[in-house]
C-alpha cells in the first residue's frame, strides 16, 4: 500500500472513531475550527464532512488528485442507494413540483429522504469502519482514543477560552506570555504546541516547557527582536537548524539538561551521543569537531557562514543539511559519504565549488535546486557518479587531467607509426609531446615537443627495440605521461638476391628482386667505396630484375627496397666486392 493510501486510511479511521466516540454523527473534525452544533439534515452533515475531508485531502495531494478522490467517494455513497429508490424519489419530487405543492413540504420530504439514506447507508458504513477500528491492537486504539479525547477537551477549552486562542485559516494560535504558539495534533501524543514567535524584547530567552498545559515540542520561530540565545525545554522532541532559521542574530541554542533527546555544546545542538550534529544557529561560525560522524537533516539551514569544513569522520549528511546557506561559497564532501540527500544544497545562491569524492554513488534529483548557475563540481575521476550527474544537469565539472594513449607496439621498418593522445578535463588548452629512445640508452630523441596536435606520425629508419614517451600538459601545468615499448622489425616480405658477391669493374651485377607479396614494387640503390651518396638504379617498379655496373675497386653496397601492397617497406642490403679485370 502506498504512503498516501496508508495516510488516508489512518485519517478516515481517526475521523470515524472520533464521530462515534463523540456521539455527534459526522461533523467537522478539524482542531483548527470550532465544532458546529449537530444538525438533523443529512445533507448538512455530509456537506460538513466533505468540507473537512476535502481540506485534509487537498493538503496532502495535488488539486486534481483531490478532486478525483472526492468524486470517487461521492460515487461510492451514491452507489449504495438502489437505482429504483433514486428513480422513485426523483419521480415523487417531480410530481409534487408539477402539482404546485408548497416548497417547504418538498424540502421536508428531501430532508426525510436524506435522513433515511444516512440511517440505512452511511451509518452501516461507519459501523463497519468502527468494527475494523476495534480490531486494531489495544495499544494503538488506546493511543488514538486518548488523543481523540484530548481533541474534544481541547476544542471545548478553545470555546471556553476564546480570548486565548485564535483561529487563522487552518491554524489554532495561542498567545501566552511573550510567545506565540501554533497548536498541532499528534495521534500518538495528542495536542502539542510549536513555538512560532517571540514577542518580547529580550536578547536571551528560554522557551517554556508547556503552553496552556500542553507540551511545547518544537519550534519554527521568527522574531523582530535581536535574539542572541535561546534555551529549549526538556519537552522538545524535534529540533534542527530550521527551527530558528528566521532569527539572523541567533548565536547560541542551549538545551535543558533534562531533555532526553538533545544536548548543547558551545551553543550548538547534538544528539545525546554527540555523534550527530543537529542544529547550528544562523549567526554561529562553528567548526565541526572530529568526533562528529553525521550531520542531521537541516542542521545548517540558513546559516550565515560563507565557508565550512566537514571533518573526514563524517559519513552521513541528512536531507537539507545546508539548505538556505546563501553565503556559502565552497564545500568539500568527505570521502566516505555515499549519498547527497534531497534539498541538501537548495537555495545556496553563492555556492561556486563543491568537491565530491568517488565514494558518492547517489545524488538526489533536487539536491542542488536553485543554486548558483556557475557552480562547479570538483571530482576525483572522470568515471565518478558525480560527473555523470553533473553532465545530466548541465553543471560544470572539474576533473584532474585525464588521457588515453594509443601507440603501436610493433612497427615494420619504413612503415608509418601513428601516436594518439585523447585528453579530457584538466584546465585550459592542452600541449602534446612525443619522444623516443633505443632500449638500454638514456638519451631521449624529441620527435615533437609542445605540439597543439594530439597525433604524431613517425617513420622508423632502423630496426630494434625502442621506448616511446607520450605526454600531455594542461594550462595549469598538470602533466600526464605514458610509456610504451615499441619494436621495429624488418618484414620477411623482401626475398631479393644478387647474382654474385664479387663482380669485375665494368661487368654487370644482376639483382633479382623478390617478395612474398606478389604485388610488391621494388626500388634498387647502390653506393661505391668513395661515395657516401646512394645512387638510384631503379625507382619503385614492378620490374624484378636489375643490372648494375661499378666503376671503382673496393667494397660496394646494394640496397633493395620492397614496398608491399599495404605500403610497408622492407630493405635488404648486400655487400659486393668490385675487382679489376684479370687481363
Amino acid at each position: 500500500m502506498s504512503a498516501k493510501k496508508i495516510y488516508m486510511k489512518r485519517v478516515l479511521t481517526a475521523a470515524l472513531a472520533l464521530s462515534i466516540i463523540a456521539g455527534t454523527g459526522i461533523t467537522s473534525l478539524s482542531a483548527s475550527a470550532a465544532t458546529p452544533a449537530p444538525t438533523s439534515s443529512i445533507s448538512e452533515k455530509v456537506s460538513q464532512f466533505r468540507t473537512w475531508l476535502s481540506g485534509v485531502i487537498s493538503t496532502r495531494f495535488d488539486t486534481e488528485e483531490a478532486k478525483e478522490m472526492m468524486a470517487k467517494l461521492s460515487e461510492k455513497v451514491l452507489s449504495m442507494i438502489p437505482e429504483e429508490t433514486k428513480a422513485k424519489f426523483e419521480e415523487t419530487i417531480q410530481l409534487l413540483s408539477d402539482e404546485d405543492f408548497p416548497e417547504e413540504m418538498i424540502r421536508q420530504l428531501i430532508s426525510d429522504f436524506a435522513d433515511t439514506v444516512f440511517k440505512n447507508v452511511v451509518v452501516p458504513t461507519v459501523t463497519y469502519a468502527w468494527k475494523q477500528y476495534q480490531q486494531l491492537p489495544d495499544e494503538q486504539r488506546e493511543k488514538i482514543e486518548a488523543s481523540l479525547m484530548q481533541i474534544r477537551q481541547f476544542i471545548s477549552e478553545v470555546k471556553a477560552r476564546a480570548e486565548k486562542y485564535q483561529i487563522v485559516g487552518n491554524n489554532v494560535l495561542l498567545t501566552e506570555g511573550d510567545f506565540l504558539y501554533v497548536m498541532t495534533l499528534n495521534l500518538s501524543t495528542g495536542i502539542e504546541a510549536v513555538a512560532y514567535a517571540y514577542l518580547g524584547e529580550a536578547t536571551s530567552v528560554a522557551i517554556p516547557a508547556t503552553a496552556d498545559g500542553f507540551n511545547v515540542t518544537s519550534a519554527f520561530m521568527g522574531s523582530m527582536a535581536a535574539l542572541k540565545s535561546v534555551t529549549v525545554p526538556e519537552t522538545f522532541t524535534n529540533l534542527n537548524g530550521y527551527s530558528f532559521c528566521n532569527i539572523d542574530t541567533l548565536k547560541y541554542i542551549f538545551v535543558n539538561s533534562q531533555n532526553p533527546n538533545f544536548k548543547s555544546v558551545k551553543g550548538v545542538v547534538y544528539d545525546k551521543s554527540g555523534a550527530t550534529l543537529v542544529a547550528v544557529p544562523p549567526a554561529n561560525k562553528y567548526t565541526i569537531p572530529e568526533n562528529v560522524t553525521a550531520i542531521g537533516s537541516l542542521a545548517f539551514a540558513s546559516s550565515s557562514m560563507s565557508s565550512l569544513t566537514i571533518p573526514s569522520t563524517v559519513t552521513s549528511i541528512g536531507m537539507g543539511a545546508f539548505a538556505g546557506m546563501s553565503n556559502l561559497e565552497e564545500i568539500t564532501i568527505p570521502d566516505g559519504v555515499t549519498k547527497i540527500e534531497e534539498y541538501t544544497f537548495t537555495d545556496c545562491l553563492s555556492l561556486q565549488k563543491v568537491v565530491i569524492p568517488s565514494s558518492v554513488t547517489e545524488i538526489a534529483d533536487n539536491a542542488f535546486e536553485n543554486v548558483n548557475e556557475d557552480i562547479v563540481f570538483v571530482c576525483q575521476d572522470a568515471s565518478d557518479y558525480a560527473v555523470k550527474y553533473a553532465e545530466s544537469k548541465g553543471i560544470k565539472v572539474s576533473v584532474p587531467l585525464n588521457a588515453e594513449f594509443n601507440a603501436p607496439t610493433l612497427v615494420i621498418l619504413g612503415a608509418k607509426a601513428k601516436f594518439t593522445i585523447d585528453a579530457e578535463y584538466g584546465e585550459g588548452d592542452y600541449s602534446y609531446s612525443y619522444l623516443i629512445r633505443r632500449m638500454g640508452t638514456t638519451t631521449w630523441k624529441k620527435l615533437k615537443v609542445n605540439s597543439p596536435s594530439n597525433t604524431y606520425t613517425y617513420t622508423p629508419s632502423e630496426t630494434g627495440n625502442f621506448e616511446v614517451c607520450m605526454k600531455v600538459k594542461d594550462s595549469s601545468g598538470k602533466v600526464v605521461k605514458f610509456y610504451s615499448a615499441m619494436s621495429v622489425i624488418q618484414t620477411p616480405n623482401n626475398k631479393s638476391t644478387i647474382s654474385s658477391d664479387t663482380v669485375t669493374i665494368g661487368e654487370p651485377l644482376t639483382v633479382y628482386c623478390g617478395a612474398v607479396d606478389p604485388k610488391t614494387q621494388f626500388a634498387v640503390c647502390y653506393r661505391e667505396p668513395s661515395s657516401s651518396t646512394w645512387k638510384v638504379a631503379q625507382k619503385y617498379s614492378e620490374n624484378d630484375v636489375v643490372e648494375l655496373t661499378f666503376s671503382e675497386v673496393g667494397s660496394c653496397e646494394v640496397c633493395v627496397k620492397a614496398k608491399s601492397s599495404l605500403g610497408f617497406i622492407s630493405k635488404t642490403y648486400f655487400l659486393v666486392s668490385s675487382v679489376e679485370s684479370a687481363e
